[in-house]
C-alpha cells in the first residue's frame, strides 16, 4: 500500500469516527429535545387545562349559591354560561393525549359532571327556588359540584404523576445519552489513537531502518542491506539505496585491491633501491664526494619515507579485510616506549627535536601485541617530531592509571608535541583514512594520512581507546590505554 493511500485511509478513519460521534449525540440530543418538548406540550397543558375548568367549577359553584339566595334569573343565566364553558374546557381535556392515570381520572370527572343538577338544563334548578324543596336541591347541587371539584382534583393529582413520570423518563434518558456518549467518545478516541498509531508505525518503521543502514553505512559498514518489505514508496527506496552501497562496496573493494597490489609490488623494487643506495654509501663501488655522498643520504631518507607510507598502506588493507594477526602477550610498559623512542632518535636529532621518555612504572606489564604497539607509538612519535618546531622536545610518557585499584587494570601512553595543535573541530576526523589537517606546516609535512587512522585499529582491537587533546604548554597530547595484567594473567 502506497504511503499516501495510508495517510489517506487514516485521516478518512479519523474524520467517519469524528463524524459518528457527532452523529450519535445528535440522536440523543433530537431524543432529550422530543422528551421535553412532550413534558412541556402535552403534559403541561393538560395540568393549565384542568386548573382553569377549577375556576369555571368555582363560578358555578358562586352563582348557584347566589340564585337559591336571590332567585334572580340573571344569575341562573350566568350559571349556564359558567356550565357551558365548563363543558367546553372538560371536552378540551378528554380530546388531549392523556396518560392511563390521567385517561381514568377524566372518565370519572366526566361521570361526574353528568350528575351535576345545572347539566341538564340550569332552568330546572331555577324552578326549585321559592319552593319548599329548595333547601334540599341546593345541597344536591353543591354536592354535585364538589363531586366535580374532587374529580377535577384527581386529574391534577394524576397529571403530577404524570409529569413526575416523564421527568425520571428525561433524566434516565438524559443519563443514558450522556453515558452513551461518553462511551462512544472513549471508543472513538481509542480507535482513532490505534488508527493513528498504525499509520505512524507504518512510516516511521521503515524510515528508522533507513536510518539505521545508512548510519551504518556512513560509519563504513558497507556490507549493511535494507530489508525491504512491502511494495511501496519504501521498499523502491531501499531497493535503491541497496543497489547503490552495493556499488559503493564494489568500488571500496576495489580501491583496497588496487591500493594492496600495487603497494605489494612497489616494495621489492623499493627494497633494492634502498640497498643500492647502501652499497654506494658505503663506498662499495669506489669513494664518494661530499657532495655525493648528502645526495645520497638524501635518496636513502625518501626511499625509507616512502617504505614507510607503503607499509602503512598494506596495514591498513590487512586491517580492512581484517586479516591482521596479534601475539598479545606480557610485556613491561618500557618494553613498549623505549624501543620506539630509540629508533626515531636519530631521525628527531637531525630535526632539531628532542625525544624525551618517562615510564613511570618500567615494569608494569600490560598484555598486548609488542610489535603492533612499537608501531602505534612510532607513527605518533613520527607526527609530533614532524610538526613539532626545531629546538622543542617531544614528551613520551607512560603509567598506570588508578594506581589504587589492586591490581591496576589500566596503563595509558602519552605522546605530548609543541606543535601548532589540532584544532578541536578536527579531532574526530583527525582518525580517518586518508585524513589531512588543515594548516600550512602541517599540510606541507603531511604523508598520505594513515597514520592516526592505523594506530586507532590497532588500540581499538587490543580493548583500548586513543583521544587527542591539548597540550598544556601548547602543541597536542595523544593518549591511548591498554590492559594491564589481571589475576588470570
Amino acid at each position: 500500500m502506497r504511503v499516501a493511500t495510508r495517510l489517506s485511509l487514516g485521516s478518512g478513519l479519523l474524520v467517519g469516527l469524528l463524524v459518528a460521534v457527532i452523529v450519535v449525540q445528535s440522536i440523543e440530543i433530537r431524543r432529550l429535545v422530543t422528551a421535553t418538548s412532550t413534558l412541556a406540550g402535552v403534559t403541561f397543558e393538560t395540568g393549565s387545562t384542568s386548573l382553569e375548568l377549577a375556576r369555571q367549577v368555582d363560578r358555578l359553584d358562586e352563582y348557584t349559591r347566589k340564585l337559591f339566595v336571590t332567585g334572580d334569573a340573571d344569575y341562573a343565566g350566568k350559571a349556564a354560561e359558567a356550565r357551558d364553558a365548563a363543558a367546553a374546557t372538560l371536552a378540551r381535556i378528554a380530546g388531549l393525549e392523556l396518560s392511563e392515570g390521567e385517561r381514568a381520572a377524566v372518565a370519572s370527572l366526566e361521570r361526574a359532571w353528568l350528575d351535576l343538577p345545572l347539566a341538564a338544563d340550569p332552568a330546572n334548578l331555577l324552578a326549585a327556588v321559592g319552593r319548599a324543596s329548595q333547601g334540599e336541591a341546593l345541597e344536591r347541587a353543591l354536592a354535585a359540584i364538589d363531586a366535580v371539584r374532587t374529580r377535577n382534583q384527581a386529574v391534577l393529582e394524576a397529571n403530577q404523576a404524570a409529569i413526575a413520570r416523564l421527568v425520571e423518563r428525561s433524566a434516565a434518558a438524559g443519563a443514558a445519552a450522556t453515558r452513551l456518549s461518553v462511551l462512544f467518545t472513549l471508543a472513538a478516541i481509542v480507535l482513532a489513537a490505534v488508527a493513528v498509531v498504525l499509520t505512524v508505525r507504518s512510516i516511521s518503521v521503515p524510515l528508522r531502518r533507513l536510518t539505521e543502514v545508512t548510519r551504518a553505512v556512513a560509519g563504513g559498514a558497507l556490507e549493511t542491506r535494507v530489508e525491504v518489505e512491502g511494495n511501496d514508496e519504501f521498499a523502491r527506496l531501499a531497493d535503491d539505496f541497496n543497489a547503490m552501497v552495493r556499488r559503493l562496496d564494489e568500488l571500496d573493494r576495489l580501491k583496497r585491491d588496487f591500493v594492496s597490489h600495487v603497494s605489494h609490488e612497489l616494495k621489492t623494487p623499493l627494497a633494492a633501491m634502498q640497498e643500492t643506495t647502501r652499497l654506494l654509501l658505503d663506498e662499495a663501488p669506489g669513494p664518494l664526494t661530499a657532495k655525493q655522498r648528502r645526495l645520497l643520504e638524501l635518496t636513502l631518507q625518501s626511499a625509507r619515507r616512502l617504505a614507510a607510507m607503503i607499509r602503512n598502506l598494506l596495514d591498513v588493507s590487512r586491517l580492512e579485510a581484517g586479516a591482521m594477526d596479534y601475539e598479545r602477550r606480557l610485556w613491561p610498559l618500557e618494553e613498549l616506549v623505549v624501543p620506539a623512542a630509540a629508533e626515531l632518535e636519530a631521525w628527531a636529532r637531525e630535526r632539531g627535536v628532542g625525544v624525551e621518555v618517562r615510564v613511570e612504572q618500567p615494569s608494569a606489564e600490560v598484555r598486548c601485541d609488542r610489535d603492533r604497539i612499537v608501531q602505534v607509538v612510532q607513527n605518533l612519535l613520527d607526527n609530533a617530531v614532524k610538526f613539532s618546531p626545531s629546538g622543542s622536545t617531544v614528551v613520551v610518557r607512560a603509567r598506570v592509571l588508578d594506581e589504587a585499584a589492586d591490581p591496576p587494570r589500566r596503563a595509558e601512553v602519552a605522546v605530548a608535541d609543541h606543535g601548532p595543535g589540532i584544532p578541536s573541530e578536527e579531532r574526530r576526523r583527525a582518525f580517518e583514512r586518508f585524513r589531512q589537517l588543515a594548516g600550512g606546516r602541517r599540510r606541507a609535512n603531511a604523508g598520505v594520512g594513515l597514520g592516526l587512522a592505523i594506530c586507532r585499529q590497532i588500540v581499538e582491537a587490543h580493548g583500548g581507546e586513543i583521544v587527542i587533546a591539548d597540550n598544556p604548554g601548547g602543541g597536542t597530547v595523544v593518549r591511548f590505554t591498554l590492559d594491564m595484567a589481571g589475576p588470570h594473567d
